[in-house]
């Protein structure tokens, strides 16, 4: 018999997830909104200056690298790595058996 507990908590884990996904994706727009209409253009998001501070790296494109920029792909390494480990886990665990029905 199962308690309201474990129930509860599994329902909260499954619902966790695409929560998270969904608040970066919502980031990621919202970056890629920003540097496409270039709003705030005199902020630091714009400035490559700025991660020259924090990092350093190789020219002759990537030393002009901002802040905005970084913040995206790091929004789409999290897509990518989240559904990568997503389909592993549906290939590990048969779920791929289901469709072929």
């Amino acid at each position: 018999r199962r308690s309201f507990l474990t129930t509860t908590r599994t329902t909260n884990d499954k619902r966790r997830e695409p929560t998270m996904d969904l608040i970066v994706s919502l980031i990621r727009n919202g970056a890629c909104c920003v540097k496409d209409l270039r709003l705030l253009p005199d902020s630091i998001l714009h400035d490559p200056s700025y991660t020259a501070k924090l990092y350093l790296f190789p020219g002759p494109h990537l030393d002009q690298t901002t802040p905005l920029e970084i913040i995206i792909s790091l929004a789409q390494l999290y897509a990518c790595i989240s559904l990568s480990l997503a389909g592993l886990k549906m290939i590990s665990s048969k779920g791929v058996f289901k469709l072929i029905r």
